[in-house]
């Protein structure tokens, strides 16, 4: 190793990475830059909702200021080919939620690696209109249930997300990734 000259100083903005045998190859990184911002839960909007387990179709509203993320310590995972428990592999996880007029909004952070850089290559100024469905937990006693109607309506109130999935169809109309980056999602979000 030679001795760089004075005033000359290295800073690193990436990482190396490769496999074993090939030569190493640098990828600059920044979390700014694997930052996918998505549309996850309509307000005050019902939308028929189909159970995966095969029970009866009803429909869901949510309410304002009603998604939160999980407890410190602990991460909404994302997902890509499904959820969890449907094979998904995770590629990332849940920075931030937005509570906008019409919508509740998320932040995605795409983890580095192989899966992570293919979800991310094709996206564009337009987000990819990824299709979005989530995962989670309803308070208890927190969902207004009204079975007086020909379909059930549960209106959520609150609940926890524990992952997001991009899936092949949203759980909801409009339901997608809708910008990359962090100043421009954000500016998004509140529209």
């Amino acid at each position: 190793m030679t001795a760089l000259p004075p005033g000359v100083h290295i800073r690193a903005i990436g990482h190396l990475y490769g496999v074993k045998g090939a030569p190493a190859m640098f990828r600059r990184s920044s979390v700014a830059e694997r930052v996918l911002w998505g549309h996850l839960v309509p307000v005050r909007v019902a939308a028929v909702i189909e159970p995966r387990d095969g029970g009866t179709p009803h429909y869901e509203t949510w309410a304002a200021d009603s998604l939160r993320l999980p407890p410190v310590g602990k991460t909404a995972g994302v997902y890509v080919g499904g959820h969890r428990v449907d094979g998904g592999t995770r590629v990332g996880r849940v920075s931030q939620l937005v509570q906008g007029r019409a919508w509740i909004d998320a932040a995605l952070v795409i983890d580095d690696g192989e899966i992570g850089d293919a979800v991310l290559e094709d996206i564009g100024p337009g987000g990819g209109r990824l299709p979005l469905s989530i995962g989670f937990l309803a308070d208890p006693g927190r969902s207004i249930r009204n079975n007086g109607g020909p379909v059930p309506e549960v209106l959520r109130q609150q609940a926890m997300v524990c992952e997001v999935a991009i899936v092949e169809r949203a759980a909801f109309d409009g339901a997608y990734t809708y910008a990359p980056g962090v100043a421009r999602g954000l500016a998004q979000a509140f529209v």
